[in-house]
């Protein structure tokens, strides 16, 4: 299955919010004006990750363009189970996301 890297980042930016939102409860009041705020290992983690993901290209152009020859040549026939398999795995991701 296929995930695209924008549902990937949307993923980890929940994933970031639903962290702070835990910290936030643990730790109590939100921090007053001049209060220091350090970024938890996790935290650091979490932008590290999306930094990654805004370097890598939207489209993986010599897969697209290994498709497009295959389709081209009637070389292109993937199997109808995994076509469905894929149909349903992107409906899963996309109603998490």
């Amino acid at each position: 299955m296929i995930i695209s890297s924008s549902q990937i980042q949307r993923t980890v930016a929940l994933y970031a919010n639903n962290l702070r939102r835990s910290q936030e409860k643990t730790c109590g009041a939100k921090p007053k004006a001049g209060d220091e705020v350090s970024l938890s290992t996790s935290g650091r983690e979490v932008q590290q990750v999306l930094e990654e993901l805004q370097r890598l290209p939207q489209v993986r152009s010599n897969l697209v363009n290994n498709l497009r020859e295959e389709i081209r040549q009637g070389r292109y026939n993937p199997k109808g189970e995994d076509v469905a398999e894929k149909i349903l795995g992107r409906t899963i991701v996309d109603r998490l996301v």
